[in-house]
């Protein structure tokens, strides 16, 4: 839990940060770089130079005028209740490979595939824990990897993010049966 909190006021301090200095666009420089460290970061996020990768990638979503990420917390809200040694790191890989989903994908606005590409991130990272540390099984995302086999994944962020305001009302709900 306190590692989920510190991730939250991180992007929390970011975005206040932001909203004081306005910037410029993002270059397509940046843009590039998000997604390696989204991609870096789902295959060894616990590399030494993966902190100051988060902090960057979180620094560059709050600021960048051109990327407007809203997530769905709810949606990864029991990994508050993970092992935590690593919630903080998944949680800022939903944001992270969200964000560097909608910079692959521009043209695609349904929230529910951009944060059904953050939970298939996380749980990437998740895999790559595992491979390091056996002990770090959590039922919440091991129920998630099952999920995803069975090709229900993208059901189960629809039916959690019906829950978000704004959010579910910009999502096809037509496309997808929602899990109870």
């Amino acid at each position: 839990m306190k590692n989920f909190v510190i991730a939250t006021l991180l992007v929390s301090g970011l975005a206040s940060a932001a909203v004081a200095s306005p910037r410029a666009a993002s270059s397509p420089k940046e843009r590039v770089k998000l997604v390696r460290i989204a991609r870096n970061l789902e295959i060894n996020p616990l590399a030494f130079e993966a902190v100051q990768q988060r902090q960057w990638a979180a620094e560059f979503i709050v600021k960048a005028p051109d990327l407007h990420l809203e997530l769905c917390e709810p949606v990864l809200h029991p990994l508050e209740r993970g092992n935590p040694n690593y919630n903080s790191q998944l949680s800022m890989q939903f944001m992270v490979s969200s964000a560097a989903f909608m910079v692959k994908h521009p043209k695609v606005k349904d929230p529910v595939k951009i944060q059904t590409a953050g939970v298939e991130g996380t749980l990437k990272a998740y895999q790559s824990i595992l491979k390091v540390d056996k002990d770090a099984h959590f039922d919440f995302l091991d129920g998630l990897m099952q999920q995803k086999q069975d090709g229900q994944l993208e059901n189960y962020v629809a039916s959690i993010s019906s829950t978000c305001g704004e959010m579910a009302e910009q999502a096809p709900r037509h496309k997808r049966k929602l899990i109870p």
